[in-house]
């Protein structure tokens, strides 16, 4: 796509596409020529999982549970310190 995309010439295919190409708002955005939060608005517009919302899914909850308790630890531990 060429750089200053119009949003309304964009089909629901090619964003599919690029949204799956891409692991990041940001490098979808520049592929296609616009922002990375014109992008996150014409995925929700469109109903296409953009990238950052597809990596922000990939891990399992118990894991994301996990890994924010390790930090809340971590940090309750640094206070104690002090």
């Amino acid at each position: 796509m060429p750089v200053g995309t119009n949003l309304s010439s964009v089909s629901k295919d090619q964003l599919e596409r690029v949204c799956r190409m891409y692991k990041s708002n940001v490098d979808a955005g520049r592929a296609m020529g616009i922002s990375s939060s014109s992008v996150g608005r014409l995925c929700k517009r469109m109903g296409v999982e953009s990238p950052s919302a597809r990596n922000r899914t990939t891990k399992p909850i118990s894991e994301r549970k996990k890994y924010r308790e390790k930090l809340y630890h971590r940090s309750a531990n640094h206070q104690e310190d002090s």
